[in-house]
């Protein structure tokens, strides 16, 4: 199967039963068909699969308005929530199954994310930056739950994008918006094919102020494909990727200053730039009338800079300051004086970097009949090379009425404040198979496998602890089976193992006497362990066209994930530090159930999902900012202590409709349950409260081609908060709070009512 990841194959509908005087009862929907690698390979009909999967197309994913890859997810998949450490929407931590894919370095990841084949988990921290992706490019998204086939990070599972190209999109389009916040966005697109050739172009850029204190945004991307596809087996693709920002984010707040005003920030100056360009290349040849070999390659660059404002881990000792038990100095050797700091001491951590990605995975695809049954079997090998560049230091300053940290100077390395300057080195390589056998008509067996292995490479350009190399290795199987019962029901059960390694942001990171900070993750290197995970799962699922046009797919299902070494980000007692641990066992499971139904004017669709994650081991952990905590600073986990940043139920309800011929108009309706704090593992300060919030979109065609779209978030202006920790704010100004800030809990607020306005064209 060459080219899309998911294709309603139509025409393939037929009446399953009739009525005594011939009319319909029951016909069969289309085949949704799947790709079980990333390299897409041999389609599967969905109903193969042994594992849960989501197929979203561009609509699906524009259903709002501009197209927005972690919006749908968040409103049209029940398993998924966003969180925001960050502050800024634009980089949300995007959570399936209580697995995370987040782009602040440090956050455990737990979900692969791949782009026509090519994985964009960055290869220093296997961040994932959601606002580097092409959002208006994207043809189609896979997501599936765990699948060893999709390597390191699925443990919770895989995303899968397709891009378009000049034979899946076809025409020009070009819109513009905007709305509160000052924000003004547009794209433009367009694509064609002429005989076996054809392009694609799209770009688009997106500025806003922010509702919050000195948030301001600025994004930009472009993608294009050129690509070659004579319609019998042989096609070939070129293809890069563009995307520049800088993005302010003044995240977690001091819940008593959240009071007084919802927009405050902590700290500042908080912001990330980025800037990634990727270039790719694939193709697919046919070698038989059902086989083919399918290749990529790629090179991607990646650069990062990132300055947080913080107060410092300095104090005053006598007439200057000391970090740790060391005096603090300038480069030239000369201690910080005391009046360096003025009332409210703050330092700026900066880091810096720079990779430099290379990789391919080549594949065969072969479908064969074996014993006189359908047997579609894929096999292949990849690899993934990083080599980054990370600096980081600090600039010793202090704190103005306003918190913003200014009059900086300069210091060197001592006690708790370490400059750092680094190479990390990072190979991941797999070689993977997976086959499915068809062993009756309608009961698929499937089976699965991959070998992982990494090396990681740390060295230490100042010449410091930092340095090393680790290796990893682990084969990870997986099988299930597929039986449809009915033509409008399928049973799926599933078993599948898959493991990640440790970063070397958290390697770097993973000595409690010699904490990091959020800016700067080096230190030293003691091992940690692989992470394993193990996942069951059954389920029934089913899809089905009845009379009037009017179609509909459900899913219930069961899961349970069991991981070993789960790996923790704790805070250390010196202000503003954390290191790695691993955590023992750790569980996931829960049901997540879904309808929809779709007919020629309206659609509606509600997703419910219960994800219980827990601790499956007792733990000591470091959390000094915990009022809960000891005279120590530590909290006592015990088993069945509930994962932070998870909530247990999420209810997704979503309603489109065609009031007339030119007009369209729908509601999001996301309610979930409350989740524990970052830092309170031991479950014993209040959660974050549930929520629910309404969302409104509309579109009224002015002509063919022209069309007006709006869109409304939080339509109640629903207060809730997304995020939530503690921190130590002893040491920032706060006026208008007497006495200052008492309570250690800070929280990222939800953004409060937005409208936005916007004119589409297309041709």
């Amino acid at each position: 199967m060459r080219g899309a990841i998911a294709v309603l194959v139509l025409g393939l509908a037929s009446r399953a039963a009739a009525s005594s005087d011939g009319s319909d009862l029951l016909e069969l929907p289309p085949i949704i068909v799947f790709a079980p690698t990333p390299l897409h390979g041999i389609g599967l009909d969905v109903d193969k699969m042994p594992n849960t999967t989501r197929v979203m197309s561009a609509r699906d994913l524009s259903r709002s308005g501009e197209a927005s890859l972690t919006g749908a997810l968040e409103a049209q998949v029940g398993g998924v929530n966003l969180t925001n450490t960050f502050g800024n929407t634009d980089q949300p931590d995007l959570r399936y199954r209580g697995f995370t894919a987040s782009p602040v370095e440090g956050t455990p990841q737990g979900l692969a994310v791949y782009q026509d084949g090519v994985r964009l988990n960055e290869a220093f921290g296997d961040t994932m930056n959601w606002d580097l992706v092409p959002d208006f490019a994207i043809q189609s998204l896979n997501l599936t739950s765990m699948n060893p086939v999709f390597g390191f990070n699925a443990l919770g599972g895989a995303a899968s994008l397709e891009m378009k190209n000049g034979f899946n999109y076809h025409g020009a389009e070009a819109e513009a918006s905007g709305g509160s916040f000052h924000t003004a966005a547009g794209s433009a697109q367009y694509g064609r094919s002429r005989g076996a050739w054809g392009g694609y172009l799209g770009m688009g850029g997106s500025s806003d102020s922010g509702w919050r204190e000195r948030e301001p945004s600025r994004l930009q991307k472009l993608y294009g494909d050129f690509g070659y596809d004579d319609g019998a087996g042989r096609a070939a693709h070129l293809s890069a990727t563009f995307a520049s920002d800088h993005l302010a984010g003044t995240g977690p707040s001091p819940v008593q200053l959240l009071a007084l005003d919802r927009a405050a920030g902590a700290t500042y100056p908080d912001y990330v730039e980025n800037l990634a360009a990727m270039i790719a290349a694939r193709g697919t040849l046919s070698v038989g009338d059902d086989d083919s070999l399918q290749g990529g390659v790629y090179y991607r660059h990646f650069e990062q800079k990132v300055e947080n404002g913080n107060p410092t881990s300095a104090t005053a000792c006598g007439a200057f300051y000391c970090s740790g038990t060391d005096l603090l100095t300038d480069p030239s050797g000369t201690p910080v004086p005391s009046s360096a700091g003025g009332l409210f001491p703050a330092e700026l951590d900066v880091g810096r970097t720079n990779t430099n990605s290379v990789g391919g995975t080549l594949q065969g695809a072969w479908q064969d009949m074996f014993s006189g049954r359908d047997n579609r079997l894929t096999a292949g090998a990849s690899l993934d090379c990083g080599f980054t560049g990370f600096e980081s230091g600090t600039l010793f300053g202090s704190f103005d009425d306003t918190r913003v940290a200014n009059a900086y100077q300069p210091v060197t390395s001592s006690g708790t404040i370490h400059d750092v300057s680094a190479v990390s080195k990072n190979s991941y390589a797999g070689a993977y198979f997976t086959d499915t056998f068809d062993l009756r008509p309608g009961l698929s067996l499937t089976a699965s496998g991959r070998y992982n292995a990494a090396v990681l490479h740390l060295d230490d350009r100042l010449g410091g602890d930092l340095g090393g190399v680790h290796h990893y290795y682990r084969f990870n199987p997986a099988g299930g089976a597929a039986w449809k019962l009915a033509p409008w029901a399928t049973a799926y059960a599933d078993y599948a193992e898959n493991n990640r390694v440790p970063t070397a942001a958290e390697l770097s990171c993973a000595d409690p006497r010699q904490s990091c900070s959020l800016a700067s993750f080096f230190v030293a290197d003691p091992d940690l362990h692989q992470v394993v995970a193990r996942t069951y799962e059954t389920g029934l699922r089913g899809a089905f066209q009845a009379g009037g046009g009017t179609r509909g797919q459900w899913n219930a299902n069961v899961f349970r994930t069991d991981d070993t070494n789960d790996i923790l980000q704790v805070s250390a007692p010196a202000l503003d530090r954390g290191y790695f641990v691993n955590a023992g066992k750790t569980r996931r499971q829960g049901v997540e159930a879904s309808v929809s139904l779709d007919a020629r004017r309206w659609r509606v669709a509600l997703d419910y999902s219960l994800v219980d994650a827990t601790f499956q081991s007792p733990l000591t952990l470091s959390s000094p900012n915990n009022p809960a905590a000891d005279a120590n600073g530590l909290i006592q986990v015990s088993p069945g202590d509930r994962l932070p940043g998870v909530p247990r139920h999420r209810v997704k309800l979503g309603l489109d409709g065609s009031l007339t011929r030119a007009w369209t108009a729908g509601l999001a309706i996301n309610a979930q349950s409350g989740q524990v704090l970052q830092g309170d593992e031991s479950n014993q300060t209040a959660p974050l409260a549930g929520f629910w919030t309404l969302g409104l979109h509309t579109e009224y065609a002015l002509t063919k081609s022209l069309s007006v779209f709006g869109r409304v978030d939080n339509a109640l202006n629903r207060r809730y908060d997304v995020y939530g920790t503690f921190t130590n704010q002893s040491g920032v100004p706060y006026p208008a709070i007497p006495g200052g800030v008492t309570d250690p809990r800070t929280v990222t607020p939800a953004p409060p009512f937005a409208a936005f306005l916007g004119l589409r064209a297309k041709i």
